[in-house]
């Protein structure tokens, strides 16, 4: 197993910018992030709480869009409204996870990433996971 001891080369956080589609597949699919340098250091990436605070506040404001009317004109994937709001308690209870100190598992991490971020994740596009069972499922990959 490779660890990460020391602080990572420039050139190496270059190679895991590029990378990070491919890393974050690998860590939702349970491989351990401490097997390659670049895995850590993207497992690292993903834990800080810079992004784990981004993540909450993106949750926040994907529930604030979902309470606004949608607008006429917009280049964003629209919101499928009413299924987020019915899952606003468990959007709000991961996005408090998320801000928590407590530790997390970062395959939860990557789940709610891709929740926000991918434009066919439940929360905009009709899928075989409605967002509340999504929502749930990542909130219990976070403590796995």
């Amino acid at each position: 197993m490779t660890m990460m001891t020391t602080s990572p080369t420039v050139p190496r956080r270059i190679k895991v910018f590029f990378a990070r589609a491919r890393l974050d597949r690998e860590l939702a699919s349970g491989l351990a992030p401490d097997e390659t340098v670049e895995r850590a250091l993207r497992a690292a990436q993903l834990l800080s709480a810079r992004n784990r605070l981004g993540l909450a506040a993106s949750i926040e404001h994907v529930l604030q869009a979902a309470e606004e009317p949608p607008r006429a004109y917009s280049a964003a994937v629209p919101l499928r409204r009413r299924e987020v709001l019915e899952a606003r308690p468990g959007l709000l209870q991961l996005a408090q996870r998320l801000r928590s100190g407590e530790p997390v598992n970062v395959r939860g991490v990557v789940e709610a990433r891709e929740l926000l971020l991918d434009g066919g994740s439940p929360l905009y596009a009709p899928s075989a996971t409605d967002v509340v069972t999504e929502v749930r499922e990542t909130t219990v990959a976070l403590a796995a």
